[in-house]
C-alpha cells in the first residue's frame, strides 16, 4: 500500500527559484504524492508559473488566493489536502530525489507519527552551513522537547513529514512570522512517537531577501510571542526547569530589539517597552538573574558606560590599534575587514596581504583592523586615521549580494574616508540576478562612482568583467585584475616526506561530485596503492588575528605531505600550488576555480579538468610527478601593480 503525501509549497515573489523547488519534489523516487501550489497572491510570474505545473502534471494542484502571508498560505494548502501524511516545502528551497520516500519508510518501521531528516543549509551560491547533526532515533513526545532546548533541526516546519491527525486541530498562526515557533510544541504534543533520520535530505537556501534576512523590524517581536507561548506550554504541561529555559530565549529576543531598533520612534518605543517589563517580572517570577542584566540595558547610561568600557578594552589588546594610537611621521596601511573566522583561505588571504606590504614599507606602518574590532570599537580609533594613510580592504569573495553584510561593510568603509585613497585587494564580486541584486548593484555603483580615489583589484576575469560592464562611469575607472594574493606566497620550501592522495571537496551546492564520482575516485586511489586523507580549507573554530599564520601553516603542511591533491576548492587548488603539490583541480558551479587557474596554467602540476574520466586519465602521471618547485615569477607583475598602488602614496 502506498499512501498519498500531500506537499504544500506557498508561492510569494520566488520567480527565479520555484521551478528548482516544484522539480525536486516532481521527482521524488515515492511517486503517489499530490502537490498543493498555494499562489499567495505574488506579484511577479509566480501566477503564469504555478499555472504551467498543472498542466505539466496531474499531481499538482494550484490555489491563488489574496496576500495572507506564509501562514495563510500553508493553512490554505492544509484545507483541501488529500493525504494521509503532510510535507511543506518552502519554495526557494529544494529537497532530495530519497526524502519523502525514506521519511516515509521510517515512520512505517517505527510506527510513528513524525519523521524528520537532518538539513544542509546554503547561502545563496556559496558555503554551506550545516546544523548539529541529527541521529538515527526514536523519541517520545518529552524527549522532543527536550530536544526541541537547543536543536534547529527540530524546530523548522518544512524536514518533516507528518501523520495527518496532528493537523486535525492545528493551524499555523495568522499574521504572523516565526511561525515555526508557535506550533512545533504543540506538533510534537500530538505525537506518541517522532522519528529522526540523519540523512541530509532538505536544502535551505538562505537568499537575501528572504523574510529572516531582510531586517530588524517590529515583525521580528513575533518570535517574542512564539515563545511566551511555548513558556507557558512547558510551565503547564511539561516542566518548570525546560519552561525557564525557554524564557531566557523571550530575554534574549528583548535585548536584541532594544540594540537594533530605533527606540526614538514612538511607536517602537511603546511596543519594546511593553515586552521589557513583561519580559523583566518574567525573569524575576522564574528567580532568573538575567532580570538584572535587563534591567541594567534599561538604564542606559551606566549600560553606555560599561559597553564603552569593554569596547575600549577590545580596541587596545589589539596590536594594530595601538600603532593607531601612536604618532607617526610616516604614512600608514590601514587594512580593515581582516577575518577571524575558521576559513583557511580567507586566513591565508590575510597573512599574503601582510607579506606583501612588509616586502615593499615597513612593518610598523601596517595596521591591520579585524572585522569584530571594526564593528565595536570604530569610535576609538576614527579619529587616529589622518587623510594621509592609505586605507586597504581585505580581499576575497564577498563583494556583492552573496555576503551582504561583508558588502555592507565595505560600502561603510568607502563612505567613510572620502578623501583617502582606497584600495581593495584581489576580490570576487556577484550580484544576484534579481530585483534585489540590481537594486544593491546601483547602491554600490553610486557609493564607488561617488569616490574620487578608489582602487578595486579583482581575482578572475569574469569578476573584472562584470566591474568593467556595471560599475565602470562617472569617477570611477579603476579596476584592476590581479591573481589571488595568496598566490604572492611560496611554500614549496622547507620539503616534507609525502604520501597518499588527500581530497578536499566542497559539500554546498556548488560541489561537482556525485557518490557515483565520488566512489570511481576513492576506487582508483585504493587501486594504485594510496593511502587518502579527507581535508577542508575551512576549520570548525574562530581563528584570531595573532593564530593567522599558525593555523594557515597547519593548513599548508597538510597539504605539503600529499603526493596529491584533488580538490574542487579555490584555496585548494591555492594551497597546492604554492606548496609545489600536484593537484587535480574541479570546477565549482561558480566557475572560481576556473577563472584563478587561467593565472596559473603555466604549472605542469596542476590540472584543471571538467570530468572525472579526464581526472583519471591524469591521476597516475601526476602521483609519479614527486616534489615540485612553485615558480610565481609570471604572476610577480601583477602584484608589483598592487605595490604601486600603495607606494604611490606611502
Amino acid at each position: 500500500m502506498h499512501p498519498l503525501i500531500s506537499v504544500i509549497i506557498p508561492v510569494y515573489k520566488v520567480e527565479a527559484y520555484i521551478a528548482k523547488c516544484v522539480d525536486s519534489v516532481l521527482s521524488q523516487t515515492y511517486a503517489n504524492i499530490e502537490i498543493i501550489l498555494v499562489d499567495d497572491g505574488s506579484p511577479d510570474g509566480c501566477y503564469k508559473i504555478c499555472e504551467d505545473y498543472v498542466q505539466k502534471d496531474h499531481r499538482v494542484k494550484v490555489i491563488h488566493k489574496e496576500n495572507g502571508g506564509l501562514s495563510s498560505a500553508r493553512n490554505a494548502g492544509l484545507d483541501i489536502a488529500r493525504g494521509e501524511y503532510i510535507g511543506f516545502v518552502d519554495s526557494d528551497d529544494y529537497i532530495a530525489a530519497d526524502m519523502y520516500q525514506k521519511l516515509l519508510e521510517a515512520i512505517k518501521k517505527e510506527k510513528a507519527d513524525l519523521a524528520i531528516c537532518d538539513t544542509v543549509v546554503i547561502y545563496e551560491k556559496e558555503d554551506v552551513e550545516v546544523y548539529k547533526p541529527l541521529k538515527d532515533e526514536t523519541l517520545n513526545k518529552f524527549e522532543a522537547f527536550e530536544a526541541l532546548l537547543d536543536g534547529f533541526n527540530v524546530i523548522t516546519v518544512w524536514n518533516k513529514l507528518y501523520s495527518k491527525h496532528i493537523f486535525k486541530n492545528l493551524r499555523f498562526p495568522d499574521g504572523r512570522i516565526h511561525e515555526d515557533e508557535f506550533i512545533v510544541h504543540r506538533v510534537f504534543n500530538a505525537c506518541a512517537k517522532i522519528v529522526t533520520i540523519s540523512d541530509k535530505l532538505y536544502y535551505y537556501v538562505k537568499r537575501q531577501g528572504g523574510i529572516m534576512l531582510s531586517g530588524y523590524t517590529l515583525k521580528r517581536l513575533d518570535a517574542w510571542y512564539a515563545f511566551y507561548d511555548r513558556y507557558l506550554f512547558f510551565r503547564d504541561n511539561v516542566d518548570k526547569r525546560q519552561a525557564k529555559i525557554v524564557y531566557r530565549c523571550c530575554y534574549e529576543i528583548i535585548m536584541t530589539a532594544l540594540q537594533k531598533i530605533d527606540m526614538s520612534v514612538s511607536e517602537n518605543k511603546k511596543v519594546i517597552s511593553t515586552l521589557f517589563w513583561r519580559t523583566f517580572f518574567g525573569l524575576l517570577r522564574n528567580g532568573d538573574l538575567r532580570a538584572g542584566k535587563l534591567l541594567l540595558v534599561k538604564i542606559k547610561g551606566i549600560y553606555s558606560f560599561l559597553k564603552n568600557i569593554r569596547s575600549y578594552a577590545l580596541f587596545i589588546s589589539y596590536e594594530s590599534c595601538r600603532k593607531l594610537q601612536k604618532k607617526v611621521k610616516q604614512k600608514r596601511i590601514i587594512i580593515f575587514n581582516i577575518p577571524e573566522h575558521g576559513n583557511i583561505g580567507d586566513i591565508a588571504i590575510a597573512v599574503a596581504e601582510y607579506l606583501n606590504l612588509s616586502d615593499y614599507i615597513k612593518q610598523e606602518q601596517i595596521c591591520q583592523i579585524t572585522n569584530k574590532v571594526y564593528l565595536s570599537c570604530f569610535k576609538h580609533f576614527y579619529k587616529s586615521i589622518t587623510n594621509n594613510d592609505v586605507i586597504m580592504i581585505h580581499g576575497g569573495g564577498f563583494l556583492g549580494t552573496l555576503w551582504i553584510s561583508e558588502e555592507e561593510i565595505c560600502r561603510d568603509i568607502i563612505q567613510r574616508f572620502p578623501d583617502n585613497k582606497i584600495i581593495i585587494f584581489p576580490q570576487t564580486i556577484y550580484f544576484e540576478d534579481s530585483e534585489y541584486g540590481k537594486e544593491q548593484l546601483e547602491i554600490s555603483k553610486n557609493i564607488w562612482q561617488s569616490h574620487r580615489n578608489l582602487y578595486v583589484c579583482l581575482r578572475e576575469r569574469n569578476s573584472y568583467e562584470f566591474v568593467i560592464e556595471n560599475m565602470v562611469g562617472g569617477n570611477f575607472n579603476n579596476a584592476y585584475l590581479i591573481p589571488d594574493i595568496v598566490l604572492y606566497l611560496n611554500k614549496s620550501l622547507p620539503n616534507l616526506e609525502r604520501e597518499g592522495v588527500l581530497f578536499c571537496f566542497r559539500k554546498d551546492k556548488e560541489k561537482v561530485f556525485s557518490e557515483h564520482d565520488f566512489t570511481r575516485l576513492t576506487k582508483t586511489v585504493l587501486e594504485l596503492k594510496e593511502s587518502i586523507v579527507i581535508s577542508d580549507t575551512v576549520i570548525d573554530k574562530p581563528v584570531r588575528l595573532k593564530e593567522h599564520e599558525a593555523e594557515f601553516e597547519k593548513k599548508i603542511n597538510e597539504f605539503k605531505s600529499a603526493k596529491l591533491v584533488i580538490t574542487d576548492r579555490l584555496h585548494g587548488m591555492i594551497f597546492a600550488a604554492i606548496t609545489g603539490t600536484p593537484c587535480i583541480a574541479f570546477n565549482n558551479l561558480s566557475k572560481k576555480v576556473e577563472g584563478v587557474y587561467d593565472f596559473i596554467d603555466y604549472l605542469d602540476y596542476i590540472v584543471f579538468v571538467q570530468s572525472i574520466d579526464e581526472a583519471l586519465q591524469y591521476m597516475e602521471r601526476l602521483l609519479n610527478m614527486g616534489r615540485q618547485k612553485y615558480d610565481n615569477a609570471p604572476l610577480m607583475p601583477y602584484f608589483r601593480l598592487l605595490a604601486q598602488l600603495v607606494e604611490e602614496n606611502v
